[in-house]
């Protein structure tokens, strides 16, 4: 599989995002050049592969492939990362109603909006 350059840069990015817990929109923001003109099925493809090399290590790499494969049964990928990252916690905290629905039976933390 072929990774554009600057879809790479982004992927790059996003894993340091994850691995500093930035907030939402910065992840967003890096995430967003390297969504453009590529399916959720190659984006999630190519997350899968550079999570799997020998030289890239997660914190707590079952809430990533967690949070990619909650990707491409169709949630928003800012969304499955914050869904995946709550695991253990009682209750997740969102404005956002498609998240709420969304979220709903995925999780053993409960989705509510406050």
């Amino acid at each position: 599989m072929f990774l554009s350059p600057d879809c790479l840069k982004a992927a790059y990015r996003l894993v340091q995002a994850l691995l500093y817990h930035l907030p939402a929109k910065m992840k967003q923001a890096l995430f967003r050049p390297c969504q453009q003109g590529f399916s959720p099925t190659a984006i999630h493809d190519a997350f899968t592969k550079l999570c799997g090399l020998p030289n890239v290590a997660l914190p707590i790499p079952h809430r990533m492939m967690t949070a990619l494969q909650w990707y491409s049964d169709g949630m928003d990928f800012a969304d499955a990362l914050h869904l995946a990252a709550s695991q253990g916690c009682r209750t997740f905290y969102t404005f956002d109603q498609k998240l709420v629905s969304k979220a709903d039976r995925r999780s053993q933390c409960k989705v509510k909006e406050p």
